[in-house]
């Protein structure tokens, strides 16, 4: 059987099949594996395959499903796990030359949570090193599977997962999100994204750049999809919202980001599709761009505080020139503090207008621009112009303490993938995916 007949209709479908017979766990996970072997040279989507241990932990769990006993919904689901994620009996090389892995515990928290819930773990996917911006150039890119004839960007950090999920190599990938890890190469690639918030889940155990930004969350095909795995690990159903009674606020974007053509078109197309079915949509203002750039100054901070001014100077010839970049920065206690501060203030005024306005939640772009040809990305100026452009809208949600999804908008056949973000207020990841539930369903009917 082909990996379409496991997973193309979706998680749910396939847990009906696999518990009615039709298949087991085993074959499921050999097809993936097998998807892999034949992909993965060229896609460079996964820097460890741990072919021996998936397979046994397969066959393990075919035989508990069997005996009746049922672990729930992710029982028999195979994922990929970017490679910060400390995962026991797999290397942890957080993309990068440097050996820093050995801080971390054997096993992270969240895997743990992970196989108690019987997910099969096929291997670890890239990451750029450290999961710092979206491009290497010391270090492979990931071929994005949205176009083979030419090696695009898929965006990153989490652009290992995002290649796995969109190549079929498995039906999900686990990432990270600091300013749009997650979202970003959802986007590029053609993928929902889904950022939880910053403490739903344990984070120990995971390598982590910011303290403060970094979240987890994970990339699917559909909303169907990553609302089954949010099921999955918390038990909790989602409400159905009607979308003719949803109220988004539309963030003003001129003078923050410029958009492509094509981006902007797909957006605004996606969005007069949502208000001919009913949302009303209202303009809402963004924080100043001054405030955001040096808020963002905390990040490079942080990660030097997590590493040690001392380490980061013994390897620094062996890191990547486009994430050196972001080390150089330096802020006194005293900045530190304040900036802390100004993003709390600016977190808690974004909530609270959203909650004042009314607003289920704020719709708008995922990435200013489609995939970029990584042939127009060869030096370190190229590549962090890159950077600070493809973050520059996702690095919102993080800013203001909001969870945020990234779904996937109708565009032309043959066109490139854009995406729109829905984000939410901290803490309502539920009805979050149930909004990106509606607006899906509503996008799809109108194409």
């Amino acid at each position: 059987m082909g990996i379409e007949s496991f997973f193309g209709s979706g998680l749910d479908s396939y847990a009906h099949a696999l518990r009615t017979g039709r298949f087991t766990i085993e074959e499921a996970t050999r097809a993936c594996l097998t998807r892999i072997a034949e992909t993965n040279e060229k896609l460079e989507s996964f820097v460890h395959v741990a072919e021996e241990s998936a397979v046994d932990t397969a066959a393990a769990l075919d035989r508990l499903l069997r005996s009746g006993t049922d672990l729930g919904p992710l029982m028999g689901v195979p994922l990929g796990v970017k490679d910060l994620y400390a995962v026991a009996g797999m290397p942890t090389g957080l993309g990068s030359r440097v050996k820093l892995s050995a801080a971390l515990p054997e096993e992270a928290s969240f895997i743990r949570m992970l196989r108690a819930a019987g997910c099969v773990i096929l291997g670890k996917t890239r990451t750029t090193e450290f999961a710092i911006g979206g491009i290497n150039l010391s270090h492979p890119t990931p071929w994005n599977p949205c176009c083979l004839d030419q090696h695009l960007t898929p965006g990153g950090s989490s652009s290992g997962s995002a290649v796995a999920v969109a190549s079929g190599q498995c039906p999900w990938g686990i990432g990270s999100d600091m300013g749009g890890s997650i979202r970003q190469p959802a986007a590029l690639c053609g993928l929902v994204g889904f950022k939880a918030s910053q403490f739903r889940w344990d984070p120990d155990g995971i390598f982590s750049f910011s303290h403060t930004f970094d979240s987890i969350g994970y990339i699917n095909a559909t909303v169907a999809d990553a609302a089954y795995v949010y099921r999955g690990l918390l038990g909790v159903e989602l409400p159905k919202i009607p979308v003719e009674s949803l109220r988004l606020g539309r963030p003003e974007l001129r003078g923050f980001a410029e958009l492509d053509t094509e981006v902007a078109n797909a957006v605004d197309d996606a969005v007069s599709t949502l208000e001919k079915a009913g949302v009303r949509i209202v303009a809402v203002d963004l924080p100043d761009a001054s405030d955001i750039d040096e808020i963002s100054q905390m990040v490079p901070v942080e990660f030097i505080g997590h590493v040690g001014r001392q380490k980061l100077k013994e390897s620094w010839d062996q890191i990547d020139p486009v994430p050196r970049t972001r080390m150089e920065a330096t802020l006194d206690a005293a900045d530190y503090i304040e900036l802390s501060r100004r993003r709390r203030r600016l977190s808690e005024a974004a909530a609270i207008h959203m909650r004042k306005a009314g607003l289920d939640g704020w719709v708008l772009p995922t990435v200013p621009h489609t995939a970029t040809p990584m042939a127009k990305l060869k030096t370190v100026a190229d590549a962090t112009k890159w950077n600070a452009r493809t973050f520059r809208i996702t690095r919102l949600a993080n800013m203001l303490d909001q969870v945020a999804i990234s779904i996937p908008t109708p565009v032309a056949a043959g066109a490139l993938p854009v995406g729109m973000q829905i984000c939410c207020p901290n803490g309502q990841e539920i009805e979050m995916l149930a909004i990106a539930a509606s607006v899906e369903a509503c996008l799809s009917q109108g194409k």
